[in-house]
């Protein structure tokens, strides 16, 4: 490992003289010995600046000039491409930024520390144009997953600037340079999150860059709009073609998680940049050339797919209509004081929130409100207003268009049949507007009521209020059942599985357990619960093994899998060898998990469950439930049988072997 690496400091220049004498400055006086300075100036039409660069005069320092204006993004690149090749680490600094001059050797310091790390993010530190300090970067982990990263991007937690990313050339050629969009934002958002995809992002606490906040900085302007619109959508393109480059098209978990993030953000930063481009346009042109430029740009938002709010539709609407510009009667004062009162509230009156969560009228009301606005917004669609049975309450239901097309997407890429993928993107749709259960998990709980004669929830609440020694477990945190009355009672039991933890005990409030190792006592429930767990469980004789040793005879394993119609035999995706290393049989499949990021698929369910459930000592029977006459899912009711008929069931599953 070399511990001197050559470092590269690109310095992309447009106009700005006075900010680009400051940023060279402080790349040629670093304390780190092994530099090249590259300054790449985009044909900027003041003469100065390439007097400037003539004279120079340090032996670090190349310069070049683009015979003509080739944009941000690509002026980036081309600075980086420009270094010579033994540079293995690069920080492209923009001109109105600079550099502490120790920046360079705590970076190398850290990358020594975690060389797996390939980008490293440094200390931020935003300063105006006197130089006072505004904020600075503070609390980060020192090393973090791309995904966090992006996740805390998008909810306002990072801001982190092309001028802080120390980044490692070869992965920089890996992921194919820097990130070319027909504007500059929404880069530095994508690029660390690609660099850092398969090798984690670090933080350097001591490698200091000041980021000046000014008004002619690019990402305070709404020049070149319809640019920065389309960024916005190719922000969200380029990370889902980072999981393709990485060969992680079958994260589904990851990938659904992260297409949800980008897209509040993509609408929180389209919201943006319409009001500072409604702001600017109504003082640079008349009324009448203000509304046709605006309805213009609306409209491009449309044709490209970009949320254009209610809030900016509102905004110019009542200009548009009345030439009412509500901007001047405290319409951007008002949001922010509807957002500041919230943020006091969630700080200040915590007890009165849990109050009013109480009153479940309001809750109920509220969400069905969202509900009904949504499908007028045409994010959803009402399809029903029932009764359901996991959470007890009278409720519509919708279908939500935007996760069909996610799951359309996702599901043929495990390999699955085109009836499954079919069954799937109707399965885990159709939600409760009041407890969010998608058909699966109400089929589920239909069919737990109905095999123990009860026409409502509130029956078996009251069932287990009564009768403390029939005990329910359930091997997730209220996933089938949402009431909040079974949370009361101590013969109702979850769990949840965090590998990190110890088995038996709590885990962030929730009681930890592996279905293959479980800490029950024997024959200690009446029923057990799982959904869509077991073709997770990586050795399922144990985990059916353990099923039945806690089961009292005659006790129920209600549960749901799912199976692949065309296949006779259940498939085996992955094994996990006794050496204890993962063997991929299949190609990895990644199924979505609230828990985790994702989780692995191990094998892909055939028809042949039932005489699986049979081996391990249970009699199985299957449910199933239908949507236009056609089948959707299956709910599997096994019972265990008696200690005899399983020890020759047993003996039956060992000769097969």
């Amino acid at each position: 490992m070399n511990k001197s690496p050559k470092v590269g400091i690109v310095i992309p220049s447009y106009e700005r003289l006075e900010y680009l004498k400051e940023a060279v400055d402080s790349a040629i006086n670093q304390t780190y010995g092994n530099l090249e300075i590259v300054i790449i100036d985009d044909n900027s039409p003041d003469p100065a600046i390439k007097e400037y660069l003539s004279k120079i005069g340090d032996s670090n320092v190349r310069y070049f000039i683009n015979k003509t204006n080739i944009g941000t993004t690509r002026n980036y690149d081309t600075g980086v491409r420009l270094l010579a090749r033994d540079v293995e680490w690069c920080v492209i600094l923009d001109n109105d930024d600079f550099l502490d001059k120790d920046f360079v050797k705590e970076a190398v310091e850290l990358h020594l520390k975690y060389p797996k790390s390939k980008v490293v993010h440094c200390h931020q530190v935003f300063i105006d144009v006197d130089k006072r300090k505004i904020r600075e970067d503070s609390g980060f982990a020192s090393l973090e997953k791309a995904e966090d990263y992006l996740f805390s991007r998008c909810m306002g937690r990072r801001d982190i600037r092309s001028s802080s990313i120390f980044f490692n050339t070869e992965e920089y050629k890996k992921v194919g340079g820097y990130p070319i969009f027909s504007s500059g934002m929404c880069t530095d958002t994508v690029f660390p999150f690609s660099l850092a995809f398969d090798n984690m992002l670090a933080f350097s606490e001591k490698a200091l860059v000041y980021i000046r906040i000014h008004d002619e900085a690019e990402s305070l302007t709404a020049d070149n709009i319809k640019g920065k619109l389309v960024s916005i959508k190719q922000m969200q393109e380029y990370c889902m073609d980072v999981y393709k480059t990485n060969n992680m098209d079958n994260s589904f978990g990851n990938k659904v998680r992260t297409k949800v993030y980008l897209r509040r953000y993509g609408m929180s930063l389209t919201y943006a940049l319409l009001i500072r481009m409604y702001k600017e346009t109504l003082l640079k042109k008349d009324k009448n050339s203000a509304k046709a430029y605006i309805k213009d740009v609306v409209n491009f938002c449309r044709e490209n797919g970009l949320t254009v709010s209610s809030r900016f539709l509102l905004l110019f609407g009542s200009f548009n209509c009345f030439n009412l510009d509500l901007s001047k009667a405290g319409f951007g004062k008002f949001v922010r004081m509807l957002e500041a009162g919230r943020g006091f509230l969630s700080n200040r009156y915590a007890n009165l929130r849990k109050y009013l969560s109480r009153i479940q009228l309001l809750s109920f009301v509220k969400r069905q409100s969202m509900v009904i606005l949504n499908t007028l917004k045409g994010r959803f669609a009402l399809v029903d207003f029932k009764y359901c049975p996991s959470c007890g309450c009278y409720s519509l239901f919708y279908w939500w268009r935007y996760y069909e097309e996610i799951l359309r997407e996702s599901v043929p890429e495990w390999g699955v049949s085109i009836d499954y993928t079919e069954q799937m993107i109707k399965r885990e749709n159709k939600l409760c507007a009041n407890c969010g259960t998608v058909f699966r998990i109400r089929a589920h709980a239909q069919t737990i009521l109905k095999i123990f004669g009860w026409s409502r929830l509130s029956g078996f609440v009251s069932f287990l209020r009564n009768n403390p020694s029939f005990v329910v477990y359930e091997s997730a945190n209220y996933n089938v059942f949402r009431n909040r009355a079974l949370k009361q009672l101590d013969n109702y039991m979850v769990s949840e599985f965090h590998p990190e933890y110890r088995f038996g005990q709590d885990a962030n409030g929730v009681r930890n357990e592996n279905l293959e190792r479980l800490t029950f006592e024997d024959k200690l429930f009446d029923l057990i619960i799982t959904s869509d767990v077991l073709e997770h469980v990586s050795d399922l004789d144990k985990a059916l093994s353990e099923i039945h040793r806690v089961l009292k005879p005659g006790g129920y394993h209600i549960f749901t899998v799912p199976v692949d119609s065309s296949l006779i035999r259940t498939r085996q995706r992955a094994l996990v060898g006794t050496d204890g290393k993962l063997n991929h049989l299949l190609p990895p499949v990644i199924h979505g998990d609230d828990i985790r990021d994702g989780i692995l698929a191990y094998r892909d369910f055939g028809t042949d469950i039932n005489k699986i459930m049979e081996t391990y000592g249970f009699t199985c029977e299957e449910n199933r439930y239908f949507i236009n006459k056609k089948h959707i899912v299956s709910i599997y009711i096994a019972q265990k049988i008696s200690a005899g008929v399983f020890l020759q069931a047993a003996s039956k599953r060992r000769s097969a072997r």
